[in-house]
Protein backbone atom coordinates (compact mmCIF):
# COMPACT_ATOMS: atom_id res chain seq x y z
CA UNK A 1 0.00 0.00 0.00
CA UNK A 2 1.64 3.68 -0.92
CA UNK A 3 2.08 6.05 1.47
CA UNK A 4 -1.08 8.18 -0.34
CA UNK A 5 -3.66 5.84 -0.03
CA UNK A 6 -2.46 5.54 3.82
CA UNK A 7 -2.59 8.74 4.52
CA UNK A 8 -6.37 9.59 2.57
CA UNK A 9 -7.47 6.54 4.67
CA UNK A 10 -6.72 8.18 7.83
CA UNK A 11 -8.24 11.86 6.38
CA UNK A 12 -11.10 9.66 5.36
CA UNK A 13 -11.56 8.39 9.30
CA UNK A 14 -10.48 11.10 11.23
CA UNK A 15 -13.02 13.37 9.30
CA UNK A 16 -15.61 10.67 9.44
CA UNK A 17 -14.22 10.90 13.95
CA UNK A 18 -14.95 13.93 13.43
CA UNK A 19 -18.37 14.12 12.06
CA UNK A 20 -19.70 11.92 14.67
CA UNK A 21 -18.15 14.10 17.73
CA UNK A 22 -20.04 16.79 15.87
CA UNK A 23 -23.13 14.98 16.04
CA UNK A 24 -22.72 13.71 19.27
CA UNK A 25 -22.42 16.91 20.64
CA UNK A 26 -25.29 18.60 18.79
CA UNK A 27 -27.32 16.11 19.93
CA UNK A 28 -26.12 16.49 23.91
CA UNK A 29 -26.67 20.32 23.54
CA UNK A 30 -29.87 20.20 22.06
CA UNK A 31 -31.30 17.52 25.23
CA UNK A 32 -29.76 20.15 27.71
CA UNK A 33 -31.21 22.74 26.26
CA UNK A 34 -34.80 20.86 26.19
CA UNK A 35 -34.28 19.75 29.80
CA UNK A 36 -33.59 23.14 30.95
CA UNK A 37 -36.59 24.81 28.88
CA UNK A 38 -39.10 21.89 30.72
CA UNK A 39 -37.38 22.40 34.01
CA UNK A 40 -37.86 25.90 33.59
CA UNK A 41 -41.93 25.31 32.95
CA UNK A 42 -41.96 23.05 35.16
CA UNK A 43 -41.06 25.32 37.79
CA UNK A 44 -43.79 28.11 36.66
CA UNK A 45 -46.44 29.22 38.52
CA UNK A 46 -48.96 29.15 35.80
CA UNK A 47 -51.09 26.14 36.19
CA UNK A 48 -51.43 26.23 32.17
CA UNK A 49 -47.60 25.58 31.39
CA UNK A 50 -48.58 22.13 31.52
CA UNK A 51 -49.82 21.42 28.23
CA UNK A 52 -46.77 23.24 26.86
CA UNK A 53 -44.15 21.36 28.56
CA UNK A 54 -45.86 18.13 27.12
CA UNK A 55 -45.45 19.85 24.25
CA UNK A 56 -41.89 20.51 24.32
CA UNK A 57 -41.24 17.36 26.15
CA UNK A 58 -42.62 15.70 22.67
CA UNK A 59 -40.32 18.14 20.70
CA UNK A 60 -37.31 16.83 22.66
CA UNK A 61 -37.99 13.23 22.11
CA UNK A 62 -38.59 13.38 18.52
CA UNK A 63 -35.59 15.55 18.09
CA UNK A 64 -33.64 13.09 20.13
CA UNK A 65 -34.90 10.19 17.97
CA UNK A 66 -33.72 12.36 14.67
CA UNK A 67 -30.25 12.78 15.87
CA UNK A 68 -30.04 9.13 16.90
CA UNK A 69 -31.27 8.27 13.34
CA UNK A 70 -28.54 10.38 11.88
CA UNK A 71 -26.14 8.91 13.99
CA UNK A 72 -26.48 5.32 13.15
CA UNK A 73 -26.75 6.46 9.47
CA UNK A 74 -23.19 8.37 10.01
CA UNK A 75 -21.88 5.24 11.59
CA UNK A 76 -23.13 2.53 9.09
CA UNK A 77 -21.83 5.33 6.47
CA UNK A 78 -18.46 5.81 7.62
CA UNK A 79 -18.32 1.51 8.10
CA UNK A 80 -19.25 1.46 4.84
CA UNK A 81 -16.63 3.47 3.48
CA UNK A 82 -13.95 2.00 5.26
CA UNK A 83 -14.58 -1.35 4.45
CA UNK A 84 -14.11 -0.05 0.69
CA UNK A 85 -11.04 1.80 1.55
CA UNK A 86 -9.19 -1.68 2.91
Amino acid sequence: MTQARVMMQARVITQARTQIWVLAVTAVLAVTAAKVQLMGRLDSSKGDRGSQTLEWAIIAGIVCGLALVVALKVTNAVNTHAAQIK
